[in-house]
């Protein structure tokens, strides 16, 4: 093939060599900038190039071009173009030298320019590393919001929480305009699960916690909740994937069975069966201090027993002598208090007797305002309330609120309908009360209403439609801002069902949550934390 030149016609026949002297020629012209009416600028600032090329040629040859300088794509605006091949080429390059000294710009890149692959990579090199992560340049030098994304998730890979807490303390001393807003950052600390000697010994001296108000105050209450071990305060904080050894469960107890559900992975599980068959009616349980505690509802065996879930284990508690049924069991402040009931001679109580799990010491409290039984308890982790019941006149609307500091109960507003044997959960320091029986005590009650103690008043709220279904035998709890409701339902194509519903009290929505895996009549509900390991050694009942 002859040498170009623009000077000569193309001399070549054969289509091939035609279109390749062709493109040689216009190379030649571009070189020399003739009939250039477009110019590409390459990088930026020393490294910035500029190439002079033909509109014609671009369109031809590249799609991308031909759309972008035929149309008003937001691209021919633009001062620069994005090759996404070259751009996937240099995520792989810089994934394959990922380190320490490069993984936060790599991240922050990745954002930028929405390369995912490199996102993936790095963000899993930062979580996996992020102790030492934390200590380089790049890492102190984040913004606050950049800092917070990263202190805030689950997923970092730490020893223990007290490294957290010590990450905040270096990049607030490499950042010392951001000290005004360490409280911000200081409530993501999850106090829940930091030793207690670390807490007490270096957290709650820090001259940085201890000359906040806000750090100081938010601190204490953390200490308080941790040391009384009430479980809606570790509900509240999950810990970091790497430290959780146990799952947040629902633990279900009726006659002699038990099974819990996980509702993180939505699986039941068959635990140990307690000591004692128990009355249809009569029974009660509540979670006090890391166990579970059954009390009430029998006529033989053991008055009380408790679960361990380290054990997987039922125990009979020994220092509960009475032998009780329509009692009502809650915590609160660490205690667990047992409320009325009726007697071995069927006469109503008002007795409240609380126990302290640490001493196995029972004490006898101020008594109710008057005897009855099967009343509806809820606790709010501040207050005990004491909603309706079952009156030697029958049900009553009488609500009332005791204090565990001063020991004293106090009347507040009666309730919109009288009832016994409602079920109640505490959200957002409001309690909620559903179900129960009213009049005859054979007819059940549809009614939910919630208490708002800050201006002392019930109202009304969306009923849920399962209980106009024959509903019965309620159970309740708040787990982690939100409520469960569990209950017998007669459906007439599957016969007796048991389920679980959920409430958003911000939504004001019922949720169709699972159906249990056993029929037995009566499950009671409760919270309860379970190691892994205890899990992973029962047998799964049903998935949903």
């Amino acid at each position: 093939m002859a040498s170009s030149s623009l000077q000569e016609p193309v001399a070549e026949t054969e289509t091939h060599l035609f279109c390749v002297e062709m493109m040689n020629r216009l190379n030649i012209q571009r070189e020399k900038e003739q009939f250039c009416d477009v110019i590409l600028e390459v990088g930026s600032s020393d490294d910035r190039a500029c190439l002079k090329a033909h509109r014609i040629v671009l369109c031809a040859g590249s799609p991308f071009f031909n759309n972008a300088l035929n149309s008003e794509m937001k691209e021919k605006k633009e001062d620069y173009l994005m090759i996404t091949s070259l751009k996937d080429l240099c995520a792989q390059v810089i994934l394959r030298g990922m380190s320490l000294s490069n993984c936060i710009p790599a991240y922050f890149l990745s954002v930028k320019y929405q390369c995912e692959e490199l996102k993936k990579g790095a963000r899993v090199f930062i979580l996996e590393n992020f102790v030492t992560v934390a200590k380089t340049e790049d890492f102190l030098s984040l913004s606050k919001e950049q800092f917070l994304g990263w202190i805030s998730s689950d997923e970092i890979n730490v020893r223990g929480e007290e490294e957290v807490f010590i990450i905040l303390r270096n990049w607030i001393a490499a950042n010392k305009s951001q000290e005004q807003n360490f409280y911000e950052l200081f409530r993501h600390i999850r106090f829940m699960y930091l030793p207690r000697d670390f807490f007490l010994e270096a957290l709650v001296p820090d001259p940085m916690v201890k000359n906040n108000l806000d750090c100081s105050n938010f601190a204490l209450n953390a200490m308080r909740m941790m040391f009384r071990g009430e479980l809606e305060s570790f509900f509240a904080q999950a810990p970091r994937n790497c430290l959780k050894t146990h799952e947040d469960a629902i633990v279900a107890c009726g006659a002699r069975r038990t099974v819990c559900y996980i509702p993180l992975t939505k699986k039941w599980y068959r635990l140990a069966n307690t000591l004692t068959l128990r009355n249809l009616y009569g029974q009660n349980v509540s979670y006090c201090q890391g166990k579970l505690f059954f009390i009430g509802g029998n006529s033989g065996g053991f008055p009380a027993e408790f679960y361990d879930p380290s054990q997987n284990k039922w125990c009979s508690l020994k220092s509960f002598k009475k032998r009780i049924k329509f009692c009502t069991v809650s915590t609160c402040r660490g205690f667990l208090y047992v409320i009325g009931g009726v007697d071995e001679d069927e006469n109503l109580l008002s007795s409240v007797q609380r126990y302290d799990p640490d001493k196995d010491l029972w004490q006898e409290m101020p008594s109710l305002s008057f005897p009855r039984s099967s009343v509806c308890a809820v606790s709010d982790g501040s207050f005990l309330y004491a909603v309706g019941g079952n009156t030697i006149h029958g049900f009553v609307a009488i609500a009332e609120r005791f204090d565990p500091k001063e020991k004293t109960w106090a009347r507040i507003s009666p309730t919109l309908e009288k009832r016994g044997g409602a079920v109640g959960a505490a959200v957002s320091e409001k309690v909620f009360v559903f179900g129960g029986l009213k009049w005859s005590g054979v007819s059940v009650s549809t009614f939910a209403e919630m208490y708002d103690p800050v201006v002392d008043k019930w109202s009304s709220i969306p009923s849920p439609a399962f209980l106009a279904l024959r509903l019965r035998w309620l159970s309740a709890i708040s787990f982690k801002g939100t409520i469960f409701v569990s209950g017998e339902c007669a459906d007439d194509t599957q016969g007796t069902i048991l389920k679980l519903h959920i409430y958003d009290s911000i939504t004001k929505q019922w949720v169709y949550c699972c159906r249990f895996p056993d029929i037995v009549d009566n499950f009671r509900i409760s919270c309860l934390r379970i190691p892994r390991e205890i899990l992973n050694s029962c047998e799964v009942a049903s998935e949903t």
